[in-house]
């Protein structure tokens, strides 16, 4: 539609016809009474102000006011003011013209607007069709002024401009559509006449959609957008921008306070409070409210501590640092609660200290727990020494027993083998046989109590780590069974060099001897035994594998083979008192190493053990 008033885009044209009557109306009660030095319309006052003052001329008068600022400097902070004026005087015109004449509509509200504009002597508003004035993120118009009074004003004076002038013009518009759609609005004038522009083109956004919308429009109008964008938001939006960003870290700040642990309570310079978190309000009982503005010293100290303190936060507020202090609180019910402090503080001008912050942790219960600790630990101790008593009681009575067992062990051994020597001929063929029964089954026993008395050793032995030389402790294992491996026709390989190891001698012989023996014993009939005793080292840690022919282990098994007195084979089959991988286990454990097994039926196993490669190792 084009009309005298406005120009719009076709489908907007039925909203704005009704505008432009209704603000017609609105004008035509026009009243001047210079006598009373006033101009009405509709019974409203209103002003002129010659165009020029709030143009050219005030650009000039701020920078001739502002002479420590550079031109561009002085054109900034009048352009703000003039835009902030422009945009709060938008606001109210607005609110109360529709007001007045009781208009709700948002679309109505702001089809006012230009209408108002062209009769108020502002401009003529010629909307794009472009324009989306909705009343969400996505609200974005672009419309020109063709007769702005500011480009007006400054071509009039012939002064022409590197930057956009029509700033009221922009705020102005901008203030009136804020108030009519009820959302934040900016303009920004991207052409201006003034500066030899074609039109006086104004973006109309949300604050935080103006660049990108600028730039989108740029694009669709075939320019080339600038890499980096920016529109001089005025200091209107600047300064509501950093009263919400102040709000904001307020708000931060505050859940922060509130969210820690940690006591915390704020002191001004006088020792009264001034911040007290919920941490404090749960641990004294004292809600915010009660403390505010009392000293600290006067609420919660018992009074023999009150003095202390007080004492603290002078030396705090001269400067004087105060690594840490303990002292008790009393609740508002009466319970007594130790806090551990800290002291930070807050300098204004001159250096002098505005606010002290202090930052406790309840240390009640770790004090409790401190001092139940250390009676456990006492307790421990004696507990500890009675322990040793009875090991060595147990040492004892383990070597007696051992005596005490073994000796009619030997004596039933050796009568029933004497039975056997030369009474066999007396004896019928069962009667031989439960002979020969006692016999084995009296130096099981005997090796049973002996394997016991070996597992002993090892759980309780004193144990001192020391270099030990694998390759030397295998070769003494192999005289050891040198008589076994005779029997079974086994052949033992050593890869060499085998490293040395941080361990106990004593301890690393009794299981490299159980490993060995094990893998030479447990092979399938008619087989001979082959063993392979290999180590590699990685990561300051040497492992040592065993490796056999033998029948395998199901997985199934793998840890059970290693408890005390477990087998998995008929003692006729396999002789043996199931404790010699207990015992590997057990001596491994204590000297903090690790173990393990390879194996399934039939292939053989890979038993390893591993403990820290000693830094004096032979190779």
């Amino acid at each position: 539609m084009t009309d005298e008033t406005v120009k719009v885009p076709e489908q907007l044209n039925a909203v704005f016809v009704k505008a432009q009557q209704r603000v017609r109306e609105y004008f035509e009660k026009y009243n001047s009474d210079p006598s009373q030095g006033t101009i009405e319309i509709s019974g409203e006052r209103y002003i002129l102000v010659r165009a020029a003052s709030l143009s050219t001329e005030f650009f000039d008068l701020v920078a001739s006011l502002q002479q420590n600022l550079s031109r561009e400097q002085a054109r900034k902070v009048a352009a703000a003011f003039l835009f902030d004026l422009g945009h709060a005087i938008g606001k109210a015109d607005a609110s109360h013209f529709h007001e007045q004449l009781g208009i709700s509509d948002p679309v109505e509200r702001l089809s006012d607007g230009p209408v108002h504009f062209a009769y108020s002597g502002w401009a003529f508003v010629d909307i794009l069709p472009d324009s989306n004035p909705s009343p969400d993120d996505d609200y974005f118009l672009v419309y020109d002024h063709p007769h702005s009074f500011e480009a007006d004003t400054w071509l009039d004076k012939n002064k022409p401009s590197d930057h956009p002038v029509c700033i009221m013009n922009a705020g102005y518009s901008s203030g009136w559509c804020e108030n009519s759609f009820g959302i934040p609005l900016v303009a920004a004038e991207i052409e201006c006449r003034a500066k030899g522009d074609k039109h006086c083109r104004f973006v109309m956004a949300k604050p935080s959609k103006i660049n990108e919308f600028i730039a989108r429009y740029k694009a669709k109008a075939g320019e080339v957008p600038e890499q980096s964008l920016s529109v001089d938001l005025p200091a209107f939006f600047h300064s509501d921008h950093l009263r919400q960003e102040l709000q904001r870290e307020r708000d931060f700040s505050s859940v922060i306070l509130n969210t820690v642990a940690a006591l915390v309570v704020v002191l001004d310079s006088e020792g009264k409070i001034v911040g007290f978190n919920r941490a404090c309000e749960k641990t004294t009982g004292y809600a915010v409210s009660e403390v505010h503005g009392q000293r600290i010293q006067d609420l919660f100290l018992i009074a023999e501590e009150a003095d202390s303190v007080l004492e603290v936060i002078e030396k705090v507020s001269r400067g004087e640092k105060i690594d840490r202090q303990e002292n008790t609180w009393q609740t508002k019910d009466g319970q007594h609660r130790l806090i551990r402090w800290l002291y930070t503080t807050l300098t204004g001008s001159g250096g002098l200290v505005d606010y002290i912050v202090c930052t406790g942790i309840d240390v009640t219960k770790h004090l409790r727990m401190e001092r139940q600790l250390a009676k456990q630990i006492g307790e421990l101790a004696q507990v500890n020494q009675r322990l040793a008593e009875v090991n060595t009681e147990l040492d004892s009575f383990a070597y007696s027993v051992s005596h005490d067992l073994r000796t009619p062990l030997r004596a039933m051994e050796g009568f029933a083998q004497a039975l056997l020597e030369n009474y066999a001929d007396n004896l019928d063929p069962e009667g031989q046989e439960f002979t020969r029964r006692i016999v084995s089954t009296a130096r099981h026993m005997d090796i049973l109590i002996q394997d016991l008395l070996g597992y002993s050793r090892v759980s309780r032995a004193e144990i001192e780590h020391e270099p030990v030389d694998l390759e030397m402790l295998v070769a003494d294992v192999l005289l050891q069974l040198e008589a076994q491996m005779k029997e079974k026709k086994a052949k033992v390989s050593v890869q060499k060099p085998l490293p040395a190891v941080l361990g106990h001698r004593a301890i690393l012989l009794q299981v490299v001897e159980n490993l060995l023996a094990n893998a030479i014993k447990f092979v399938a009939p008619g087989i001979h035994p082959r063993v392979e005793v290999s180590a590699v080292q990685h990561n300051g840690r040497t492992r040592l594998w065993v490796s056999d022919n033998g029948i395998g282990i199901d997985p199934r098994h793998h840890e059970l083979i290693f408890r005390v007195l477990e087998r998995l084979h008929d003692i006729e089959s396999y002789p043996g008192t199931g404790i010699g991988l207990a015992m590997v286990k057990k001596g491994i454990q204590r000297l903090g190493g690790q173990l393990g097994v390879e194996s399934k039926i039939g292939a053989g196993s890979r038993f390893w053990i591993e403990l820290p490669t000693s830094p004096a190792q032979t190779t």
